[in-house]
């Protein structure tokens, strides 16, 4: 993860601090996913962030292994992911799981809730087999539930 966070404070090192951090937050986040949730985590596994700079902000795709032919997707239709817009406000950390109450917080799903509150847009191709997942954050983080300072 070190080189991935070099590589998103990199692509948006011209942009405003809090552009910097909502960037460098939700590409990690697709990066970690990619690392958990599919084939990208395994030895010989990979995945692949590309940034693309737009008049009006950037772009971030991950493009990961995929999951098994045994995960948890059956036939060929897209199955688009769902955040868990709950995880993200429960108020509490994200990456926490409150002690009192284990399962009051998903175990999967909050990173996305994160880039769907934090971006301007996002979506993914729905598929399984090698998933691209991409986000959209405008330069003035219009759309986004980030606090302007």
């Amino acid at each position: 993860m070190p080189l991935v966070h070099a590589f998103l404070d990199t692509c948006a090192a011209d942009r405003s601090e809090d552009y910097r951090y909502v960037f460098g937050l939700l590409g990690g986040e697709l990066a970690a996913n990619a690392i958990q949730h599919s084939r990208s985590g395994r030895v010989g596994g990979t995945f692949r962030l590309h940034a693309r700079r737009f008049r009006d902000g950037m772009t971030l795709t991950c493009r990961d292994d995929g999951v098994d032919a045994t995960g948890h997707h059956h036939g060929s239709a897209p199955v688009h992911l769902v955040p868990r817009p709950a995880a993200a406000s429960t108020g509490h950390d994200p990456e926490a799981v409150p002690e009192e109450e284990p399962e009051t917080v998903p175990e999967h799903g909050r990173g996305l809730a994160l880039v769907d509150s934090l971006s301007t847009s996002w979506g993914d191709n729905g598929l399984p087999g090698f998933r691209m997942v991409w986000f959209h954050l405008a330069d003035d983080l219009d759309g986004s539930d980030w606090p302007a300072a």
